[in-house]
């Protein structure tokens, strides 16, 4: 219940809320093999805007659908975002984002394995507090685009959600309603 009225909130402040945001496309032109670091790049505006007192302006873009064009050395990759390509890249985000340290599709590396977790990431020491912040917008965005989540994620998220009193593996009343990875099953 609590996973539908968030999806109603989300369509009804995109839709009536704010017809300007819904009407224009956050458009993101990526590289494949640095696409977190181009994916901080345009959230680092965002995060200066909210240091700023700008939270309107922020929350405007936040609010926009968006639209993924990855491109490379040779120019733009052809497709035309329909959600798919919007898809690929939070996948290759957080994928990438959240990878161990020393797995070599880790980018970034701002998370590090928390001393005897099993598998809890935590920030890094070292890791700029702007990047940490940006990481959190991408957060906000993948959560507003209505994505899967991806496992650790998705898990925590669910939990959260649910107050911590329900498992992540019932959100939507049954067994089923997350894969083996936590992503959501429609």
């Amino acid at each position: 219940a609590r996973v539908r009225a968030m999806r109603e909130f989300i369509d009804l402040k995109r839709n009536k809320d704010t017809p300007a945001a819904s009407a224009a496309w956050w458009r993101m032109r990526l590289r494949r093999d640095r696409v977190c670091a181009d994916v901080l790049d345009q959230m680092a505006p965002l995060v200066a805007d909210l240091a700023d007192g700008k939270v309107r302006r922020a929350a405007g873009l936040l609010w926009r659908s968006t639209r993924v064009t990855f491109v490379s050395d040779a120019g733009d990759e052809e497709g035309e975002d329909e959600g798919g390509l919007t898809t690929e890249m939070l996948r290759l985000f957080w994928g990438r984002m959240l990878a161990p340290e020393d797995e070599p599709t880790a980018e970034l590396r701002l998370f590090e394995r928390a001393e005897g977790g099993r598998g809890a990431l935590m920030p890094r020491a070292d890791a700029p507090p702007a990047a940490l912040r940006a990481v959190g917008m991408m957060l906000v965005k993948t959560v507003l685009e209505e994505a899967p989540l991806g496992g650790g994620l998705a898990k925590a998220f669910y939990e959260l959600l649910g107050d911590g009193y329900m498992p992540y593996s019932n959100v939507y009343g049954g067994s089923s309603a997350l894969d083996e990875t936590g992503s959501v099953l429609e």
